[in-house]
């Protein structure tokens, strides 16, 4: 029996593929044994691999736990213990899915802090007649790099701005949009402009997922400076449509659950909530 991953099956769902599951399903295990190494105590797992991006940035050997399974708290306790004594990481960040709580109390038990928590978000595509704006969206251009540049530095939430030991945030959301602007990180990149001004910007990924297609957000900000009431009302129309354009099934997103204002903002445009995960980390100070 192939075990579920929750949010791989909320996401297969929404994009209206859920018919062709077990063969996703199958297809994420299989990359998960590919990529990553398994630590199992009875019916607890984890899979984790090295996380060379935060690796270079943090200056210290980072791994990832993205999978799980398992509930019995002593058999997690176990797993984590394996991992931690292979000492071949320093920090090391889990990714856990809503409806592993106990993992959670686990890892807070054995020093680990909880950073964050996120929300994954989808909605589906609309058509030119569903959205009037008098804010333009562009693709990018090198003029407009440094007011890109100045709008990354409104980012105020996530891992990287609530872990004591690396508050590296401006640092790390200047990085990962210079390698959105480079095509390390994403497939394009839109601008909104008003007045011949830098209003706030987008990145976007083309994702595939089974036998559907979606575009995914990873990016989007407001430049500091802008006055105008609607700029990430129009960069996520823009994507919306760029996906009607497309025959794509949608436009996925995640943010922080204590971002409010965008959460409110990301509803407001039809885009709803499918999957929540935390964000905690084990620190090894050596």
């Amino acid at each position: 029996m192939i075990n579920d991953i929750p949010s791989l099956q909320s996401l297969t769902m929404v994009l209206g593929n859920s018919t062709d599951y077990t063969n996703i399903l199958k297809d994420a295990w299989q990359q998960a044994s590919l990529n990553c190494k398994k630590i199992s105590v009875g019916s607890a797992a984890l899979w984790h691999s090295p996380d060379y991006w935060d690796s270079e940035n943090f200056g210290v050997a980072v791994g990832k736990v993205t999978l799980v399974q398992g509930s019995d708290r002593s058999e997690i306790s176990q797993v984590i213990k394996q991992l931690l004594q292979l000492k071949v990481y320093t920090y090391i960040l889990f990714r856990i899915d809503q409806s592993y709580l106990e993992w959670v109390q686990v890892i807070e038990e054995l020093d680990g802090i909880l950073l964050d928590g996120s929300i994954d978000l989808f909605s589906a595509t609309i058509t030119p007649s569903e959205f009037k704006s008098e804010i333009t969206v562009v693709p990018f251009a090198e003029i407009h790099r440094e007011a890109i540049i100045e709008a990354a530095g409104s980012f105020q939430f996530g891992r990287f701005f609530t872990d004591p030991n690396f508050k590296l945030g401006k640092w790390m959301y200047a990085a990962w949009t210079n390698n959105a602007l480079s095509g390390k990180a994403a497939d394009s990149v839109w601008v909104a402009m008003a007045d011949e001004k830098v209003l706030g910007f987008m990145a976007l990924q083309k994702k595939h997922l089974g036998n559907k297609s979606y575009l995914y957000v990873p990016l989007i900000a407001k430049h500091p400076t802008a006055t105008h009431k609607g700029v990430g009302k129009a960069l996520l129309a823009h994507a919306q449509l760029m996906g009607h354009q497309l025959g794509y099934a949608g436009v996925a997103l995640g943010t922080q659950t204590s971002n409010i204002p965008a959460l409110r903002s990301y509803t407001q445009m039809g885009f709803y909530p499918y999957a929540s995960e935390f964000t905690l980390r084990i620190f090894i100070n050596k």
